[in-house]
């Protein structure tokens, strides 16, 4: 059997599955499209990540993040949407504009005093490590979203691909331990969703 693992925007992902050229994927969940299975994986924080000299001071709320120069990943990407969400920021909305196409970049940006950026908890541990940052959690309710895989609802493959998630969620857990025994102050624990049976949409 060939398996092929790459990265993609989530609405290309989506296209591709639905015509069959993928067999699954993991995305962040909840999707609107009822042809797909979704099965949630965990569920990670968004983490504040700023530059070194911003350590100890106050950590700002999603109104002060609005009149901050916010750094973002390129238009597509749906961490750029979940970011402006928790600033309820709309991507119409006027603001300094710099963006990255991935979150290294975004990292370095802010260790070069260009701004302050939001990455998904689990990415802190490699995103961070040779960059002059410092991370930080926001006070309750902290941002955070759930990623999950997905599949056609009418694949064969089913019961694979239910065991193939069960077995990625059991590696994230196994991950977020290693990370946090290296560098506690760096890598915060995230909560592990639970693997319920997939999801299924009214027809």
């Amino acid at each position: 059997m060939f398996t092929c693992v790459r990265e993609a925007l989530t609405s290309k992902l989506i296209q591709e599955l639905i015509e069959g050229r993928l067999d699954a994927a993991v995305v962040a969940l909840p999707l609107s499209e009822p042809s797909l299975t979704e099965v949630p994986l965990f569920t990670e924080n968004f983490l504040l990540v700023r530059p070194d000299e911003a350590e100890g001071t106050p950590v700002p709320n999603s109104e002060m993040l609005r009149e901050m120069r916010l750094l973002l990943l390129e238009e597509g990407h749906c961490f750029r949407a979940q970011a402006l969400s928790f600033c309820k920021m709309n991507a119409a909305m006027p603001r300094e504009t710099l963006d990255a196409n991935s979150l290294s970049t975004l990292v370095q940006m802010v260790g070069a005093g260009l701004g302050v950026t939001l990455i998904p908890e689990m990415a802190v541990a490699l995103e961070t490590r040779s960059a002059s940052v410092c991370v930080s959690r926001f006070e309750d309710p902290q941002p955070s979203r759930t990623v999950g895989m997905i599949w056609r609802k009418t694949t064969p493959l089913a019961r694979q691909l239910l065991q193939l998630s069960e077995a990625i969620g059991r590696s994230a857990d196994s991950l977020r331990e290693q990370q946090n025994t290296r560098s506690p102050s760096r890598n915060l624990p995230t909560k592990r969703a639970p693997i319920r049976p997939p999801r299924s949409r009214p027809r």
